[in-house]
């Protein structure tokens, strides 16, 4: 079998069959769909009924929550495909955003993983552009994720050999956590073009906000920092954490910082990313916001570094 498209769903029978009217039209005969109902309390489980007679659509029904990371971690086990789809149950896909990530996967064997840009709709609309090229990936990794969980397709022999699983202690960050651990043995990259819709709600942002959320991404910028050899501490590092979207005051920072974190991360891209002028002008960008002042949509910040960049 080729594709496994999985869809982990726990409450949200509200959205789940605009999820997977999305993907029935694009299954062929060599994919499959796999749905993992979470110990839904809603009536998820009546609404999943009807598709137990669809021959390539298989569900899984957990007796009690366990956590989205662990849900994905079995995903990871139940799968046939070579390659493995998310898409989460409150997002939906375009028509033809299967067909084109597997040609991509076809095509380059180098790409372990290929997401897209991303819109939101509910509490926010917006379009989400992310880097396309693998060292673009790369560099806006070391702020934050880039890679869309319900945008992504992977190899799935690639995360199975290197023994790659989601981490349910570093939630809501664990796909963040999970890519960036898949990128260490094969590149990563996305289509230039929306390929999925991704759902806003009004508590993600009291969610992203908390202290276990921030906990987990400074633990996952600071791995980041020291697996690439750049050493930030003290002031340099709270710049950095402002950059990605994590709160550190509301004072600018002082313009010393400001320029010994420049000179380091400047001689980053020049040591591990060939010194692209893109990667210095985003640099630039991203430390003109250091000199302001956060202001008040900072959750919005936070949210776009945790689940993708914008």
């Amino acid at each position: 079998m080729k594709l496994t498209i999985v869809i982990p769903t726990h409450n949200c029978a509200p959205y789940l069959l605009t999820s997977i009217g999305s993907v029935l039209p694009q299954l062929e005969r060599d994919s499959e769909l796999l749905i993992i109902n979470d110990g839904s309390t809603d009536n998820t489980r009546e609404l999943l009924g009807p598709f137990t007679q669809y021959p390539n659509v298989r569900i899984t029904e957990n007796p009690r929550p366990s956590g989205l990371g662990n849900v994905r971690n079995q995903a990871l086990a139940l799968a046939r495909g070579r390659y493995l789809a998310w898409l989460d149950a409150d997002d939906f896909s375009t028509a033809d955003r299967f067909r084109r990530q597997m040609d991509v996967l076809d095509s380059k064997p180098h790409i372990g993983a290929v997401g897209s840009h991303t819109h939101t709709f509910g509490k926010l609309h917006e379009l989400w552009r992310m880097p396309l090229s693998p060292d673009h990936i790369r560099f806006r990794m070391i702020f934050g994720n880039c890679m869309m969980n319900s945008t992504c397709m992977f190899r799935l022999d690639l995360a199975r050999r290197h023994g790659l699983r989601f981490n349910q202690d570093l939630a809501p960050a664990e796909d963040y956590d999970f890519w960036l651990r898949l990128a260490q043995h094969a590149e990563l990259t996305n289509v230039d073009d929306v390929l999925s819709y991704y759902r806003l709600h009004a508590n993600q942002a009291t969610h992203l906000q908390s202290e276990r959320s921030r906990n987990a991404l400074r633990s996952i910028l600071g791995r980041q920092l020291s697996e690439n050899n750049l050493p930030l501490v003290g002031r340099e590092f709270d710049l950095h954490l402002r950059l990605a979207g994590l709160p550190q005051g509301d004072a600018p920072e002082p313009a010393d910082i400001i320029r010994r974190y420049r000179v380091k991360m400047r001689a980053h891209i020049s040591r591990r990313l060939g010194a692209d002028p893109e990667l210095f002008r985003q640099l630039e960008e991203l430390l003109g916001r250091a000199v302001k002042p956060p202001g008040r949509r900072r959750w919005r910040t936070l949210l776009r570094r945790v689940r993708g960049w914008f």
